[in-house]
C-alpha cells in the first residue's frame, strides 16, 4: 500500500529566492516561515516554523525569480522529501524539505512584491498557470486524480 504525501503551506519567504541552473534545469530555493500561537498554563506562546522551499524549470524561472522576495506571502504545495548528507566534519546531517508542485503568490505589493501590474484585480493568463504548474522533480503520473469536479459539489 503506498502512503499520501501532499504537504500544504501558507508563510512568508524569510530571504529573496536562490536561482541556479542545474544540468540544464533551473532551480530556485526559498525557506517561508509561520507563526503557530497556542496557549499552555494560560500562557500565550508563538512558535516559529520554517520550511525549505524548492521549484524546478519553468516556474522557478518565471514566477519565483521574477515575484518572490522576502516578505511575500505564498501557498505552497507538493511533496516531502528527506535530504541527506555528510558534513564536513563527518557527521551525517539531514533535513526534510518541500518540492513544490504548485505555489499561489498572497497578499498586495507591499508585501514584498513590487514587479506584480499595480491592477489590484490582476490574474495571470491561463497559459501562465498551465505552464508553470507541475515541477521536474516529480511523477506525475503517480496517484493523479481525473475526477471532473461541479462546483456545485464544493461545500463552501
Amino acid at each position: 500500500m503506498s502512503g499520501t504525501n501532499i504537504v500544504i503551506e501558507v508563510g512568508r519567504l524569510v530571504r529573496d529566492p536562490e536561482l541556479k541552473e542545474i544540468r540544464g534545469s533551473s532551480l530556485a530555493t526559498f525557506t517561508i516561515a509561520n507563526n503557530y500561537v497556542y496557549t499552555s498554563n494560560g500562557e500565550k506562546k508563538e512558535e516559529a516554523l520554517f520550511l525549505d522551499c524548492i521549484v524546478w524549470g519553468k516556474m522557478a524561472e518565471a514566477v519565483v525569480a521574477k515575484y518572490c522576495k522576502k516578505g511575500k506571502q505564498v501557498a505552497v504545495s507538493g511533496r516531502l522529501r528527506l535530504n541527506s548528507w555528510q558534513a564536513e566534519d563527518g557527521s551525517k546531517r539531514s533535513k526534510h524539505e518541500l518540492v513544490v508542485d504548485k505555489l499561489e503568490l498572497l497578499g498586495g505589493q507591499s508585501e514584498g512584491n513590487k514587479n506584480k501590474p499595480p491592477d489590484s484585480n490582476y490574474e495571470p493568463p491561463d497559459h501562465v498557470e498551465k505552464q508553470y504548474e507541475g515541477s521536474q522533480d516529480t511523477n506525475p503520473s503517480a496517484g493523479e486524480c481525473s475526477q471532473d469536479l461541479d462546483e456545485s459539489d464544493i461545500p463552501f
